[in-house]
């Protein structure tokens, strides 16, 4: 199993604890003489399953992720690279909307604002992070669809 299979498989694990735990939500308070829907029990047996599948899953993802190199970079590294340049991005990004939001002024007689830094420079930065960004995640989407999940 390539580690994009295992990812997709974590994701379809998570999607499957969600409904479950909607299922059992739905079946576990009735109406006085009402039936259950489903069996309780039985749902809370199924998501401990789920659960034990996807702790060992991460394990073997997580095992990958320390293990395979990007360059000189573990994939781990590259996550964390990659969480931090988005992260810096979108601060950036709403720092850039702040500064070129319309001042409205009814009046003369309001006060007036002006920028005390060019948005122009600003929004540069963010198009180089966003460049980065998009190459770096270019390069574990590659990884992760040519290694194959260690565990």
């Amino acid at each position: 199993m390539k580690l994009a299979e295992a990812l997709i498989e974590k994701k379809a694990l998570e999607d499957k604890q969600y409904e479950l735990i909607e299922r059992f939500r739905q079946s576990v308070k009735i109406q006085e003489g009402e039936n259950s829907f489903e069996d309780c029990t039985a749902l809370l047996e199924e998501l401990e399953n789920v659960h034990q599948m996807a702790n060992e899953l991460l394990k073997k993802i997580t095992k990958t992720n320390q293990l395979v190199k990007i360059g000189d970079k573990t994939l781990v590294e590259c996550l964390i690279d990659r969480k931090t340049l988005a992260t810096e991005r979108d601060s950036l990004q709403k720092l850039y909307h702040y500064m070129t939001e319309k001042d409205y002024r009814i009046s003369r007689a309001e006060i007036k604002t002006i920028l005390t830094m060019n948005p122009v420079e600003l929004n540069k930065k963010i198009n180089h992070l966003a460049k980065e960004l998009r190459m770096l995640d270019a390069k574990i989407q590659e990884k992760n669809w040519t290694v194959d999940l260690m565990g």
